[in-house]
């Protein structure tokens, strides 16, 4: 009867420890998913901002463009031509 009631408590045991190591690993499982999740946000932001940029990139392509324009209508006179 003891060597039973021994086996018993040692079940028991075993059975609480693998509670506590399947909650552990739920909590890990957790702690992963936010990880997770927060790698997907910052990816997100960042695609995000890589678009904006972009869009700045091509607004200032834009305007160097006309400036470059706006610029080669004036024609400077020649240096030597000048009279001193």
């Amino acid at each position: 009867m003891n060597a039973i009631v021994s086996g018993v408590s040692r079940g028991s045991d075993v059975l609480q420890q693998i509670t506590a190591a399947t909650g552990e690993q739920s909590d890990g499982i957790g702690q992963v998913n936010v990880a997770v999740a927060e790698l997907d946000r910052m990816t997100q932001e960042n695609a995000a901002l890589v678009e904006e940029s972009s869009a700045a990139a091509e607004r200032l392509e834009e305007q160097s463009q006309r400036l470059a324009e706006v610029v080669g209508a004036f024609s400077l006179a020649d240096s030597t031509s000048r009279a001193p």
